[in-house]
C-alpha cells in the first residue's frame, strides 16, 4: 500500500496572468474540470482506499489559476473526508473575496501564493504587473488569520536584488508557514555565471531572514530542500497530476508530455509498469549522487533534471553553498 498520494489537480489550465514557466504548455484552451470529472476522480480515489492501494490523498488545487474554476470544485471539495483527504491551493492570489476566504479557512488550506518579487510581479494578459494586487491580497489573507505558504520562482536574469521580498516575508512571518524559493527548475540552461548570481542572491536573503528571526531551519526552503525535514523527488510515485480530462502525468511539470492513462482503478498498477515511468517509479539517480555530500537532504532532488546532467551538476553546486552558508546560521 502506497501510504499517501499528492495529485496536483489541475481544475483549470485557463489563467489571468502569463508567467514564462507557468506549468500548464497551452492555455489558449481554457480548458477547465468538469464537475463530472471531479466527481469521478475523488469515487476512484475513494475506491483506491476502500481497496488498501492508498491510504491517503493529499489534493493540490493548482492550474493555471485554479480560483478561476472556484465555482466548479467549491462545494464538491467541501468538507471530504479528512481522514482520507487533505486540500491545498496553489494559486497567484490576484483573485480573492469573502467566500474563498471561508472556503479556505473551513478546510483548513494553507494556500501557496506565487510571489515572485514586490516591485514587478508575474504580469497579468495584458503585461501589467499584479504585485499590487497580490500584496493586498496576502495581507486581507494575514488580517484573516490564515497560514500560507510564500513560493518564488527567481527571475534572476532581469533583477539583482530580493531583499524586499525577504523583508516582506518576514513582515509576515506569523502566517508565513513555507517561504519556498528556486530557479526555474525546469529551464534546459543554468552555467558558472547563474551559480554565482544566484548564491549571491540567496545569501543576500538568509542574511535578512536571520536578522529578523525567521526559522531558516523549519520553514525556508530552497532549490526543493528543507533543512528540517528530508526532502525527496515523489514524483511518478507519491505524486502525480491529473489535468482536466483526468489525465495522468509523473508530476505537475510533465503535464500533458509523460501519459499514464486516465486516473482510474488501474492507474497504480500502471505506474508501477509504463517504462515511461519506470525512472521515477524506481526513484532513479545519476551518478553525480554518489558519495555527494548534501544527498540526504535532497536525495537526487528533481527527476526531470536529471536528463540535463550538466545543468543538474551546476544546479547541485549552488545547493551545496547555500547549504553551507546556512549551516553558519544553525
Amino acid at each position: 500500500m502506497l501510504e499517501n498520494i499528492v495529485i496536483w489537480l489541475f481544475v483549470s489550465e485557463d489563467c489571468n496572468c502569463k508567467c514564462k514557466y507557468c506549468f500548464v504548455p497551452d492555455k489558449k484552451n481554457k480548458k477547465m474540470m468538469s464537475r463530472d470529472n471531479m466527481y469521478k476522480m475523488l469515487e476512484v480515489a475513494n475506491g483506491l482506499i476502500d481497496n488498501n492501494e492508498v491510504r491517503t490523498f493529499n489534493l493540490r488545487i493548482t492550474g493555471g489559476e485554479p480560483l478561476l474554476a472556484f465555482d466548479n470544485f467549491k462545494d464538491i471539495l467541501n468538507n471530504l473526508d479528512k481522514s482520507r483527504f487533505t486540500l491545498e491551493l496553489n494559486t497567484n492570489a490576484t483573485i480573492l473575496n469573502d467566500e474563498i476566504i471561508a472556503w479556505i479557512k473551513n478546510n483548513d488550506i494553507s494556500p501557496g501564493i506565487s510571489l515572485d518579487n514586490i516591485g514587478f510581479q508575474k504580469p497579468f494578459i495584458n503585461g501589467k504587473s499584479s504585485h499590487e494586487v497580490v500584496i493586498k491580497n496576502i495581507e486581507t489573507l494575514a488580517k484573516n488569520n490564515v497560514s500560507m505558504g510564500i513560493c518564488t520562482v527567481f527571475d534572476y536574469r532581469n533583477f539583482d536584488s530580493f531583499v524586499d521580498l525577504a523583508n516582506f516575508v518576514c513582515d509576515h512571518k506569523q502566517h508565513v508557514g513555507e517561504f519556498s524559493c528556486s530557479t526555474d527548475f525546469i529551464e534546459d540552461y543554468f552555467d558558472e555565471n547563474d551559480v554565482n548570481k544566484m548564491e549571491k542572491i540567496y545569501k543576500e536573503i538568509i542574511d535578512v531572514l536571520y536578522k529578523r528571526n525567521f526559522d531558516i531551519f523549519n520553514i525556508l526552503k530552497f532549490e526543493n530542500v528543507k533543512l528540517g525535514q528530508i526532502s525527496y523527488c515523489p514524483a511518478g510515485r507519491d505524486l502525480i497530476s491529473v489535468d482536466a480530462d483526468l489525465n495522468v502525468s509523473p508530476c505537475q511539470s510533465l503535464i500533458n508530455e509523460i501519459d499514464l492513462g486516465k486516473f482510474d482503478k488501474n492507474v497504480i498498477e500502471r505506474m508501477s509498469i509504463q517504462d515511461n515511468n519506470r525512472y521515477y517509479w524506481e526513484r532513479g539517480l545519476p551518478e553525480l549522487c554518489d558519495n555527494c555530500k548534501i544527498f540526504d537532504f535532497c536525495f537526487g532532488g528533481c527527476r526531470l533534471q536529471h536528463k540535463h546532467l550538466n545543468v543538474l551538476k551546476n544546479r547541485c553546486e549552488l545547493r551545496k553553498r547555500v547549504f553551507k552558508y546556512v549551516q553558519r546560521y544553525i
